[in-house]
């Protein structure tokens, strides 16, 4: 999984880095220019999602793009809001050390966020909105 959040005006992937990736590596932008656009769209191209495109670098490698490289959090959040962005991060970084941490016993596709993720999601946010009220 690849998340760019780097604030980049330029692609931080350029053909040579994206043709390196993984086959079935996901592409997701959460803010800058992430990758070579021109490059992905040359490419055969398949819609398998709301907001999902399958990219065929070659007849036995694909990758997937979130959002068609736009911000996910725009995308598919409903607003930008501190709090939202915090829930969204947090969020993904627990999926992703979830994936890191379980790489071989989840399924090789698209899945939801595990259960046990998001209930160690939420009772992160608990936590934290606990300890901002107690500030307060």
């Amino acid at each position: 999984i690849i998340v760019n959040a780097t604030g980049s005006s330029t692609p931080v992937l350029d053909k040579e880095k994206v043709n390196k990736l993984k086959n079935g590596a996901i592409l997701a932008n959460m803010g800058g220019i992430g990758w070579d656009r021109k490059y992905l769209l040359s490419r055969h191209t398949q819609k398998v999602g709301l907001g999902i495109t399958k990219i065929f670098l070659k007849e036995d490698k694909s990758i997937y793009e979130m959002a068609n490289g736009n911000l996910v959090n725009f995308s598919f959040g409903s607003g930008t809001d501190t709090e939202t962005m915090d829930t969204v991060f947090s969020l993904g970084v627990m999926s992703m050390q979830y994936l890191v941490d379980n790489y071989n016993l989840a399924p090789k596709h698209l899945q939801p966020i595990p259960d046990i993720v998001q209930k160690k999601h939420l009772q992160y946010i608990a936590n934290v909105s606990a300890r901002q009220i107690s500030i307060h």
